[in-house]
């Protein structure tokens, strides 16, 4: 089956766009929903999504906030302005964003196990996830995930400060 692409409204009312690689449900063995990466985007996930397809499993991922096309049409000269703003609160916001994505997933596979897997940034959110709507999936995968929210602390520390002192848009200099 080929991807699907759509946008969902998301609990603050921005819309998300997401794309699912679908399983017909005689053969579905479950389902994966992905919480990527810093910068990466759905298209990053086609080769995964396809082999996932073939062992039974289909895929669900949404563009993060300041992320692809939910920070705008990537072909537009002003995509940059918006691009990687995550706004205030930002992972907070992400977090429920994928819980509204999970509903989406459980409205068309009500009895169907769902695992989220997280990879880098996205490890961060699903781990934030996991705490709070953990009982709502059925496993959580992590990869490329710092190892202790100290670490993680720490980087958001040195993010904020660059921000402060060279702006949204300038490039990191101290990670």
């Amino acid at each position: 089956m080929e991807p699907i692409d759509f946008i969902y409204e998301s609990h603050d009312d921005v819309s998300i766009y997401a794309r699912q690689w679908p399983v017909e449900k005689e053969k579905i063995k479950g389902v994966i929903q992905v919480a990527h990466g810093l910068g990466e985007t759905a298209d990053y996930y086609q080769e995964f999504s396809e082999n996932a397809i073939k062992a039974g499993f289909a895929v669900y991922i949404n563009e993060a906030r300041g992320h692809g096309r939910t920070a705008g049409d990537i072909t537009s000269p002003n995509y940059r302005e918006k691009a990687g703003d995550i706004g205030e609160n930002g992972f907070a916001k992400m977090k429920e964003d994928l819980h509204a994505y999970t509903g989406i997933i459980q409205n068309q596979y009500p009895v169907i196990p769902i695992f989220l897997l997280g990879h880098s940034m996205g490890s961060a959110v699903a781990r934030l996830y996991a705490f709070d709507y953990g009982s709502e999936i059925n496993g959580l995968i992590t990869t490329g995930t710092l190892f202790d929210s100290l670490e993680l602390d720490y980087l958001l520390q040195i993010a904020a400060q660059e921000i402060k002192e060279r702006g949204l848009k300038a490039p990191c200099q101290d990670t």
